[in-house]
């Protein structure tokens, strides 16, 4: 997602190396129009004008070119601003996520979602539903300010077992 004018964030396992960033593309606004799927606009990264990244808090910022692919201008897309302010969420504080689950269009999450701990090293834990590919996805307070960049989900441990999106237990 972007952060800035130019820049977008996602997460170090998708780039490990500067490299990787060449020849990609974000593709914005794919996504649900009633019923229908709008394909949305690929903009191609810019990993020489811009790109770091860090193994351990699993982030890779890197510029995205100007223009899209199609001719379209980046400026049509809002960014989320990184803000350093801390504060912006508390334990048991609803969370939202804007998401592609397992590649499909953007949905959001904004049910059942809750921030449940602050880690030292600076991870979130939050319940929530999400699916492969959610990783480099924004994690929003309910003033839709950005809090975390999703990492990775954990499934859900009850009496050493897991538990199922309809709350069945079953064996690991």
């Amino acid at each position: 997602f972007l952060v800035g004018p130019n820049l977008l964030l996602t997460n170090h396992h998708v780039f490990p190396r500067k490299e990787e960033a060449y020849g990609t593309a974000a593709q914005f606004a794919y996504e649900y129009q009633g019923t229908a799927v709008r394909n949305g606009t690929l903009f191609e990264l810019d990993p020489d004008r811009f790109f770091v990244n860090d193994k351990g808090l699993d982030y890779a910022l890197v510029a995205v070119k100007p223009r899209s692919i199609e001719g379209e201008d980046l400026r049509t897309y809002r960014f989320l601003p990184l803000i350093a302010t801390e504060g912006k969420i508390r334990k048991g504080d609803p969370c939202c996520i804007i998401q592609h689950p397992d590649g499909r269009p953007k949905t959001y999450v904004t049910q059942n979602s809750a921030l449940t701990d602050l880690l030292p090293d600076g991870f979130l834990l939050y319940t929530s539903d999400t699916l492969s590919g959610s990783s480099g996805s924004p994690v929003l307070n309910t003033h839709w300010e950005t809090i975390a960049l999703h990492h990775c989900g954990v499934p859900e441990i009850r009496n050493g077992m897991l538990v199922t999106v309809n709350n069945d237990l079953v064996p690991m």
